[in-house]
Order: structure tokens, then sequence, then C-alpha cells
């Protein structure tokens, strides 16, 4: 199973600077460079924290990687979610324990790139997107693809999970489910995640694949603007060395987008 939940090693301030020449949402090639924020071992993007049920929905769109593939196997996702981050930033002593969310893997295994869809209500495992036992629909991904996910638990105990993925323009596929969950709502996350996995041999982290950059935009909390400029908390993903993994430019000046750098390069 995956293991979600944030992973500090250690802390540095937060940046609350917004780039962006000023031209709006989705501005992100030309965002300034984000060089502080929580340091995590498997957290690279953004988070709001806020008070008890104060996050019941969040929505992102991003651009599916092409991954670099290796004789060592690597993985790497991309996620929207609903808890599992730092609820009292920048201290961080508090940690969500709940965590529902969904996005895409993109992994390296065999030497074979691979890429799928997935939800995860925790503590229960990752699932991929699936048609089911009696359903032929296949939930394909491929790099260049456009995933847009929403996660709405509005009715309180029932959360509507929907996952869209575009293709060369038209709608390639669209994944729904319904899944009971009762989450605290402290955090909303939007995130490049290097996964942590429980198995046999106890919990592991594969090496981080190497996806270039991953675009994230539209970016909603409870069908709103999160404004990441104004009041975001950036994660950069460091080893246990701070040696930088994954780090995020600045918000874009529309404050709803960003971009997930691999490496340790400046991510502009």
């Amino acid at each position: 199973m995956r293991w979600n939940l944030l992973s500090l090693v250690m802390l540095a301030a937060v940046s609350s600077s917004c780039g962006g020449d000023g031209s709006g949402k989705g501005d992100i090639a030309s965002v300034s460079t984000l060089q502080s924020g929580i340091r995590s071992m498997n957290y690279c993007g953004y988070q709001r924290a806020g008070s008890l049920a104060g996050f019941r929905k969040v929505g992102a769109t991003w651009i599916v990687p092409s991954v670099s593939t290796s004789s060592t196997d690597t993985a790497s996702s991309a996620w929207t979610g609903i808890g599992g981050g730092c609820a009292d930033p920048p201290d961080c002593t508090l940690v969500e324990q709940t965590l529902i969310q969904a996005g895409t893997e993109h992994d390296s295994s065999g030497g074979q790139p691979v890429y799928f869809a997935w939800w995860e209500a925790l503590p229960a495992p990752a699932i991929e997107a699936s048609g089911g036992l009696l359903s032929s629909q296949a939930f394909d991904v491929l790099p260049g693809d456009r995933i847009t996910v929403s996660i709405d638990g509005s009715g309180l105990v029932l959360w509507n999970i929907d996952i869209v993925d575009t293709r060369d323009g038209a709608t390639h596929w669209t994944f729904h489910t319904t899944v009971p969950y009762v989450v605290a709502g402290l955090t909303a996350e939007w995130i490049a995640e290097s996964p942590l996995s429980i198995g046999t041999g106890g919990a592991g982290q594969l090496p981080l694949s190497d996806f270039g950059r991953i675009s994230f935009f539209d970016l909603t909390q409870n069908g709103a603007n999160p404004r990441l400029g104004e009041s975001g908390n950036a994660f950069i993903m460091t080893d246990g060395q701070d040696r930088v993994l994954c780090n995020p430019s600045a918000p874009a000046a529309s404050g709803d987008a960003f971009t997930a750098c691999f490496g340790s390069e400046p991510c502009g």
C-alpha cells in the first residue's frame, strides 16, 4: 500500500512571495523561484492550513510528465487532496492523520515507464482507477495528458472523487467514485510526491522518478482560488542530508498555479 502522510526532515522560513508577470491564470513559465519552505522527505508543492473541517472540497489540473527510465526502479506521483499535511505551519508539530486524495503515478519499473491514475483514503491502500469487474472501460494515462481532479466532501460523510483525462484536446475518459470517509479537513494540498510504501518488508521509499517538470494550474479549495501567494505554504523535497530533490516555483500571479521541478536547480 501507499503511505502519503507528510514526512518532515527539517524546517525553513516559508516564503509568501508571488511571481509572474501579472498576465493571469496559468502563468507558470515566467514565475520567480521559491527558495525557502517546509522541508519534507516526500512532498514537493503547496498546501493551505486552516481550522477543523476548514476544507471540504479541493481541485486541480496538471499535465502528466514523461519520466526517465533506468535500471533502478523509481516512483513519483502528482495529486491533490485534503488532510495529511502540516496543520500548524511553519512549526509542523502537528500532521493531520486523515487524508483523502487522488492523482497520477509516473514510475520506472523494470526499465519501463508506468503511468496510471489512482485514489486513496487513508488508512486504506491506494486504488488504481478501474471500471470494476463488470466494466471493460480502461483508464490509461500517457505523458502529455491533461488530468483534472475534484474531491468533494460537501456532504460531510460521502466524498465524490472525479478524475478526467483529456488527450489531444478531447475528453479521453472520466472516472467517478463515491467513498464514505471522515476527515479532519485541516489542510488542503497540491503535491508532487516521492511515494512511501508499506509491504511485507516494512515501510520503504523508491528513488524519485526524474519527471522534469509538472505544471499544476486551476487550483481550487472549497470552490475558490487558494491564493497561494498570500497564504500558501511551500514544501521542498530533500533527502536525509538536506539535498534538494524537488522544488516548487513561486505561485503564479493568479495564485492558483505553480510548477514542481525535479532536482535542485531553481524552478522558474
